[in-house]
């Protein structure tokens, strides 16, 4: 139980680092190639969690509900955050014609996204980062929401 609330605590403190640097809109862009491997592990970890948690209550949609974000995603202040096939894309800014943000793949995932689908797609998650899973960064014209 101790280390489990160690480990919350420093998840807790990488996402309050991150979490003053990235906003809303076309801004968070600068600030996302900057993010350390502890960041991305803690972003990546958090959406795998909120995936989890909306799979085991079988609702039917997309959108994850703001009372399964956890902490660690409500504080980078996303417009939503849904459900994309078996991964996630927390979206931290929109427009009329696109979308951009976080897209996590989940370990047991089958679809990777292609940058087919995505106007820009950077992986974020360095094969060292030992992380659950892999975080891109990506904007998406027109999204079409599964």
């Amino acid at each position: 139980m101790k280390r489990f609330l160690i480990q919350k605590l420093v998840i807790a403190g990488f996402i309050g680092l991150f979490a003053g640097s990235v906003v809303s809109g076309e801004s968070h862009r600068g600030n996302v190639e900057k993010l350390s491997a502890g960041e991305r592990k803690v972003i990546v970890a958090a959406a795998i969690k909120a995936l989890n948690d909306f799979s085991l209550t079988k609702q039917k949609g997309t959108e994850i509900p703001k009372n399964m974000w956890g902490p660690e995603i409500f504080r980078l202040k996303p417009a939503r955050v849904t459900k994309d096939w078996t991964n996630v894309k927390i979206v931290l800014a929109e427009t009329a014609g696109s979308e951009a943000g976080f897209y996590v793949v989940a370990p047991a995932s089958s679809y990777t996204p292609t940058p087919k689908r995505f106007a820009e797609l950077t992986r974020l998650t360095d094969p060292s980062d030992n992380s659950l899973g892999v975080l891109y960064h990506y904007r998406e014209l027109n999204s079409t929401r599964p």
